[in-house]
């Protein structure tokens, strides 16, 4: 059984002085304007220019949007929102401090997620 592993990336680009989210193309490396970055570079890019990665987590939400850590969903049973994160070895979302697993991804919608959206989060 294998898995697709992407990334994606919020941070200031080259000379920007915007954040943006940028995308990976595949798996194995993530592409900016300019050229490729390779997975063994993630963690000195990241400590260097502050860069925040978001894993995949392999899981599609009801329209079939590709869902990521950081991403913030909405849950259709619950009617409550949540924000994707890792923990303790798998992807779970959070309200309030409290994970839980995400169990049934065919009853949630991304709605944003917090880096571009944290109002979003708030009561």
């Amino acid at each position: 059984m294998s898995r697709e592993i992407k990334f994606r990336a919020w941070g200031k680009w080259r000379n920007s002085t915007d954040f943006e989210m940028r995308y990976a193309k595949d798996g194995t490396c993530f592409n900016d304007s300019e050229g490729a970055f390779p997975d063994e570079i993630i963690e000195v890019t990241n400590a260097n220019y502050g860069w925040i990665w978001m894993q995949y987590t392999g899981l599609k939400d009801k329209n079939g949007k590709e869902i990521c850590e950081g991403d913030v969903i909405d849950n259709e049973g619950a009617h409550q929102k949540y924000e994707v994160i890792f923990h303790k070895g798998c992807f779970c979302i959070e309200r309030g401090g409290l994970g839980y697993h995400i169990f049934n991804e065919k009853e949630v919608e991304i709605i944003g997620n917090i880096y571009e959206n944290p109002e979003l989060l708030t009561p």
